[in-house]
């Protein structure tokens, strides 16, 4: 059941986290743009790889849900080390929109890591995208080893991830296959990104990155790489890597939390339902649903059946997708009547029942728990001394909310093999470079108060900085109040295509909808089945 529940989380779970501040000297952040020689390098080195034929063939936009009709894909050969000319070949896989005559051309970048960019996209982001502009044509790159991009795998990741004791065996398995991890990393896949990007270059066509949570990293890396290249950047879910600290993860996000009930506190109809300080309740009530003192029915009849300890998931992901309903949700438990149960059994198997009509194979390559491990292992635990398991144990049995990555994360960091930084790892790109930054106050993966240090360091001219009063974690995140409208940071990112050289029409901001502890609309139903978060 565990595996389970990590299988679920990781799948929605595209996220990343970071410190107060950085641990760099001003001094040592900074690049020089005339000091870039990848690009040459890149080609010098690989000439061969550029006298690839592009072919495209049909392929459906949205591969999850079979939705959105149909798009275009073409698999590349790229070589494993772009370093080394006499590297094998590996297959990255290419997925576009069908757009006739293109204005411009926007490649994007999934989270996790590991999260593939070809299987996440279309579902939802590409046609929001093209109903505000249906000549951006997107391109969705899949990071290396995910999706359909030499998608990695091994004999013990049967159960979604990798307990210590195996991990030497899986690494076995993926040299015998001939794979060699040192080469799935940030560096390489953001030289995979500049290679596709120079392959598919249309003349005269201005052409956009676009990276969300890890892939805001991806995205970075590519700018402080390859700073001619593309005309502007858009990151949203902001992540520096030059202050990771993964292990820290659950904390902050429980911390934000705790702030969440706090703000239940100081609500009127909120409050006048608990009748107590939020913070203690929550804390008093989960105490006895894990002691299993308190509606342990609810969780009959759901993938949670019988592990009511696993409480903390719950929460994550609530926090993470719906924190309106939060508070509610252990309002009912706490009372606990049939009314109350069946809500949330309702709300348990949506978040974790899964769909039958995905197919089990591309709900597999959905996500690379392989891919996810090394770059975290090597990447993104930051400069500090990790914490101790019995101390991340006890956080995690007091919290009200954690995916428990830092425990997962800290598990294997020792037995992980581990690969050298980009020679770019902690400083920032030039500020000569368009860039669009979306940061929701609201987000609990990468929180505004520490992606606030874009701003502090990507200020030039023309990089904006936009703060989405409770917006989440990515530009789907940032839903508007005026109906028949798309979610303000799609709308920001459109203006900003189309004028790079421009600070973006923030109007949008201001229709955000608020946190709304009364949330009475069609994604609420969807979750309870009910219209009212508290009764029937």
């Amino acid at each position: 059941m565990k595996q389970l529940l990590l299988a679920v989380l990781f799948l929605f779970l595209i996220s990343c986290d970071v410190n107060e501040s950085s641990i760099y000297d001003d001094d040592e952040t900074s690049l020089d743009q005339d000091s870039f020689v990848d690009e040459d390098v890149l080609k010098e080195v690989n000439e061969h790889y550029f006298d690839q034929k592009v072919t495209w063939f049909d392929c459906k936009l949205d591969e999850m849900y079979l939705t959105g009709g149909m798009g275009k894909c073409a698999d590349f050969k790229v070589p494993m080390n772009w370093n080394d000319e006499k590297s094998i070949s590996i297959t990255l896989r290419i997925k576009k929109n069908i757009v006739d005559n293109p204005n411009y051309q926007l490649f994007m970048l999934q989270g996790g890591p590991g999260g593939s960019s070809t299987i996440y996209f279309g579902v939802s982001e590409v046609p929001i995208i093209s109903k505000l502009d249906s000549s951006i044509e997107t391109i969705m790159m899949d990071q290396r080893g995910t999706g359909f991009s030499e998608f990695l795998d091994c004999s013990a990741l049967s159960d979604s991830r990798l307990n210590p004791e195996e991990v030497d065996k899986c690494i076995e398995e993926l040299k015998f296959q001939g794979y060699d991890l040192a080469f799935f990393n940030t560096e390489q896949s953001a030289k995979d990104l500049e290679f596709i990007r120079i392959m598919l270059k249309r003349e005269s066509i201005p052409q956009y990155i676009y990276g969300v949570s890890y892939g805001t990293t991806l995205a970075h890396e590519h700018a402080r790489a390859f700073p001619d290249s593309a005309q502007g950047y858009i990151l949203a879910g902001l992540n520096f890597e030059g202050t990771m600290s993964l292990s820290a993860y659950d904390k902050k996000m429980n911390n934000l939390v705790l702030a969440l009930f706090e703000r239940c506190n100081n609500d009127e109809t909120c409050f006048g339902k608990i009748k107590e300080n939020v913070v203690d309740f929550a804390k008093k009530t989960a105490d006895a649903v894990k002691n299993q003192n308190l509606c342990k029915e609810s969780f009959l009849q759901t993938p949670l059946q019988g592990y009511t300890t696993y409480l903390p998931y719950i929460g994550h992901d609530i926090a993470t997708r719906i924190p309106d309903i939060f508070p509610a949700f252990y309002f009912r438990l706490a009372r606990c009547e049939e009314k109350d149960i069946s809500v949330i059994r309702k709300l348990i198997n949506t978040l974790y029942g899964g769909s039958s009509d995905v197919d089990p194979e591309i709900s597999k390559r959905y996500f690379n728990y392989i891919i996810s491990n090394n770059i975290k292992v090597s990447e993104l635990l930051g400069k500090d001394e990790l914490p101790s398991m019995a101390s991340l144990t006890e956080e995690w049995n007091n919290s009200l909310a954690s995916g428990m990555q830092d425990i997962d994360i800290v598990s294997i960091a020792d037995v992980w093999p581990k690969y050298s930084k980009s020679q770019y790892w902690g400083k920032w790109a030039s500020k000569n470079i368009p860039v669009l930054m979306v940061a929701g106050t609201l987000d609990f993966q990468t929180q505004i108060t520490d992606t606030r240090i874009f701003k502090d360091n990507l200020n030039g001219k023309n990089q904006y900085f936009i703060e989405i009063p409770d917006g989440g974690h990515g530009l789907s995140n940032t839903e508007v109040l005026t109906e028949g409208n798309v979610p303000c940071g799609y709308q920001l990112m459109v203006d900003f295509i189309h004028n790079p050289l421009s600070e973006p029409d923030k109007s949008c901001v201001s229709d955000v909808a608020p946190l709304n502890f009364i949330r009475n609309d069609a994604y609420t139903n969807y979750y309870l089945g009910v219209k009212d978060i508290w009764e029937d």
